[in-house]
């Protein structure tokens, strides 16, 4: 990971390597810090365009793939252990950090003027910055999921029968297959069903010892990574658990699904 860190932080300190189109890809956006001027692409494309002089030598290979080389360099972060992660993280901040831009033979080579050389130092540096920030965040955003996922398996969890009574257990698993798939309001509906129709479901949406109704979610879809539920409680009422934007006499959702779990259980 340190020899694909050093390398790409290395072809992105010289101008050459990087297209306008890229260039306006990875500048920072209208109205944010280093654009307020509300540049668009095609404008931030056309003024680095301009920028662009310099003579082509055997040694030169062309522009790269920005867009391949970022993603090949986040994904292989992404592969690492969480302790590698936090290392690297780390590792790629402080290489990122007061870069030398290979801008000089622009102005040694006399290609630009010496006003032309520190308008594409000024811009080139945000550009820099910004794409650094964007990699930095991507970083920090697969750690964290890491270190969640991490808290979130490392808690005890309840088994899915724990969270039934008076049913047996081979019904209990019969309607985890049958309804696993639901979200949101249907969701929402099998559990008003369980709890107040058939007072079969045990939940207390008032305990953090994982006899909420998220635990129940979480036993029941088999998916410990959810972190919350707002699409299933918005539509169950918060003190009484009562189903709301539902007509339970009219619905054919509501019906055709009370119909199977009555059926089953």
């Amino acid at each position: 990971m340190e020899e694909y860190i050093d390398k790409f932080t290395l072809l992105i300190t010289d101008p050459r390597n990087i297209s306008p189109e890229d260039f306006a890809e990875y500048y920072p956006e209208p109205g944010h810090l280093g654009n307020s001027k509300n540049l668009d692409k095609n404008t931030i494309e056309k003024h680095f365009g301009e920028f662009q002089k310099f003579d082509i030598t055997e040694s030169y290979n062309g522009y790269i793939s920005l867009k391949a080389k970022l993603y090949s360099l986040i994904e292989r972060y992404n592969q690492l252990s969480i302790d590698n992660k936090e290392v690297y993280l780390n590792y790629f901040a402080l290489k990122s950090k007061d870069l030398n831009l290979k801008t000089q033979s622009y102005i040694r080579d006399k290609v630009l003027s010496r006003k032309e050389y520190f308008n594409l130092l000024g811009a080139y540096t945000l550009f820099v910055n910004n794409l650094i920030k964007l990699i930095l965040n991507e970083f920090q955003t697969s750690l964290s999921l890491e270190k969640n996922t991490l808290n979130i398996d490392s808690k005890p969890k309840k088994r899915l029968e724990e969270f039934f009574i008076s049913i047996d257990i081979t019904k209990i698993y019969e309607l985890q297959k049958e309804f696993c798939g639901l979200t949101g309001k249907k969701l929402a509906m099998l559990i008003y069903i369980l709890d107040k129709e058939f007072k079969v479901l045990l939940t207390n949406d008032g305990s953090r010892k994982g006899e909420s109704r998220i635990f129940f979610v979480r036993a029941f879809k088999n998916d410990y990574t959810i972190k919350h539920i707002k699409s299933v409680n918005n539509y169950i009422e918060g003190t009484t658990g009562d189903l709301k934007k539902v007509n339970k006499v009219t619905d054919n959702i509501y019906l055709n699904m009370y119909e199977i779990i009555s059926n089953i259980i």
